[in-house]
């Protein structure tokens, strides 16, 4: 995809929050994924994709 700027990807983070409200969903997904990963002491990054789009990292501890 086309990647997203700073402020949409604020956004996306946000519970409830959607970019496109033309399409089915409630917004919880990536909200759910951060309180996740900051659960098990870990983090959830959305960044820009060197090869163009959007990056999403999904960092854990070793157990």
């Amino acid at each position: 995809g086309p990647g997203l700027t700073g402020d949409e990807r604020a956004k996306i983070g946000k519970r409830g929050q959607r970019l496109d409200e033309s399409k089915p969903g409630s917004g919880l997904g990536l909200s759910i994924v951060a309180d996740l990963a900051h659960l098990y002491k870990g983090r959830l990054e959305l960044e820009p994709s060197p090869e163009g789009g959007l990056r999403a990292r999904l960092e854990l501890p070793a157990a």
